[in-house]
């Protein structure tokens, strides 16, 4: 697995060192104009840099994929001597890393912007609030494995094209409306899943609270409080049991049923 991943990151890192140039001089750019233009354009577009990297970071994590699926390349990968859990697990693990340099780059620079705006912990402090380190982490945490949910979701229906008789030049539309009937299919599982288990448990980002903020409806949650709400089954169990067997499934076409 760890030759899968050097090879990946030799292929791709000229790319990713080039968008994070690129990331970290349109922000200068940005911090350049901070006493000419309002902070709250700058703030702006500079959310807007980043959610740009993102969905790039993003179609490029796809590609890692896509490209051994229905280019010449998957012949090359698909045919060495590795187990198809290595091989969709590198693919993750290479994922997980683009996204996460991506997203510390961007992240520094929108603290910054943010906390020379406001004065975060000084507004934490006036109203009685620490935030709950462990919360952070967890949720920071829950974040890299909903990305990597989103991509064995992906990663699944581009398997699924290559299994049944398909003309290549077709792969990547069929893959695209297997996608869509996979996530029609989830949101019924989990809309049944909700009605069946309404049972929610909640997550407090914050140890101390002065105040409180509330939500608009007859809920009328205070997510300050007493934390913000999930549902057990839908937002824990089954993600996590969705992961587990989208990962086995794909690595088990990968592997056995993949037809180059």
């Amino acid at each position: 697995m760890f030759k899968l991943i050097k090879y990946e990151i030799i292929g791709k890192y000229k790319s990713l060192l080039i968008l994070s140039i690129i990331t970290i001089i349109l922000n200068l750019a940005l911090l350049s104009r901070w006493n000419s233009w309002p902070h709250s354009a700058i703030i702006g577009l500079s959310v807007m840099i980043s959610v740009v990297v993102s969905v790039v970071v993003f179609i490029w994590c796809i590609g890692i994929f896509s490209q051994d699926v229905y280019d010449d390349k998957g012949y090359l990968t698909f045919t060495i001597p590795q187990r198809g859990y290595s091989i969709l697990g590198s693919k993750l693990i290479v994922s997980w890393i683009f996204a996460i340099i991506t997203s510390i780059v961007s992240g520094i620079f929108l603290y910054g912007f943010s906390s020379n705006t406001v004065d975060i912990s000084k507004q934490l402090d006036t109203a009685g609030l620490k935030i709950n380190v462990i919360t952070c982490i967890i949720f920071v945490l829950w974040s890299i494995f909903d990305f990597a949910l989103v991509l064995l979701e992906i990663y699944f229906a581009i398997t699924i094209t290559r299994l049944a008789v398909f003309k290549k030049k077709l792969g990547k539309f069929i893959a695209f409306g297997a996608y869509i009937i996979e996530l029609v299919i989830l949101s019924v599982i989990n809309w049944g899943l909700a009605k069946i288990f309404p049972k929610k448990c909640y997550i407090k980002m914050f140890e101390g609270v002065s105040g409180s903020i509330s939500s608009n409806g007859r809920a009328n949650i205070d997510v300050i409080t007493k934390g913000l709400p999930y549902n057990i089954a839908t937002s824990i169990v089954f993600p996590i049991i969705l992961v587990v067997a989208l990962f086995m499934a794909t690595s088990y076409m990968i592997e056995k049923k993949i037809d180059l």
